[in-house]
């Protein structure tokens, strides 16, 4: 028998945290309307240009902008959590590992 989900498990809708990384697939599509378009590409421009004092108001806005698409592709499920791989302990039973050092071999099977 296969585990067995609740409805409100199932109901439950993955939500932004701004402490979290996140993933999404290189083909996945992420849609911007005309206006917030142009207004990351007016900012971009403008700070690549460097000139004026709008540009650290533009720079949040369009960060507002992109943080709300990411908000909703991980509520629709397109976007997903980074969860960090952990490194293996160089404790074992109470005693730090000794790192192995070992030369590199020209023949593999001298190894």
């Amino acid at each position: 028998m296969g585990n067995k989900v609740s409805k409100a498990q199932q109901d439950v809708k993955p939500t932004y945290d701004p402490q979290k990384n996140y993933k999404w697939e290189a083909d996945d599509i992420f849609e911007l309307s005309g206006v917030d378009f142009s207004t990351v590409y007016n900012t971009l421009k403008e700070a690549a240009l460097a000139r004026g004092g709008t540009t650290a108001l533009n720079l949040v806005a369009s960060y507002n902008l992109l943080q709300a698409l990411l908000v909703r592709g991980i509520e629709a499920g397109v976007v997903k959590e980074v969860v960090p791989e952990t490194a293996p302990s160089p404790v074992e039973n109470g005693e730090v590992k000794k790192p192995s050092v070992r030369k590199k071999t020209a023949n593999p099977a001298e190894s």
